[in-house]
């Protein structure tokens, strides 16, 4: 477990230095993301729909491990503490997946959109 683990944590680490120039901000106001979305260009709004992929499959992977956690506590322990906590984790992990999902919409729209209005501009 602790290799899985170590593992994990280095594939993260990885993919972030490596990833995106920008981070993908879960508490970002949406006005804010919607603003943002529009100045950008094509390939920069690619850019940061991928950087909200790779913190969505990374949110994901947590979420799958929390999950794993609650299964492995055992019932006469599903009321204490320790339950308690992994079931207030996987709560914030399930609001801050939905925040992560909520804004990428965001820049997947105006992807689409812009690149409509590159090939429409083609055509003529």
């Amino acid at each position: 477990m602790k290799r899985f683990l170590t593992v994990v944590l280095v594939v993260g680490l990885a993919v972030g230095f490596m990833g995106c120039g920008k981070k993908a901000d879960e508490t970002k106001p949406i006005e804010d993301v919607k603003a943002e979305a529009q100045k950008m260009e094509a390939g920069e709004l690619e850019d940061m729909v991928a950087c909200y992929k790779d913190a969505l499959t990374a949110k994901e992977t947590d979420l799958k491990d929390i999950q794993a956690k609650i299964k492995d506590v055992p019932p006469t322990e599903a009321l204490g503490d320790k339950a308690k906590a992994l079931k207030d984790d996987l709560a914030a992990s399930q609001k801050s997946v939905k925040a992560l999902a909520e804004r990428m919409d965001i820049y997947k729209a105006e992807l689409a959109k812009k690149t409509a209005e590159a090939a429409k501009d083609a055509k003529k």
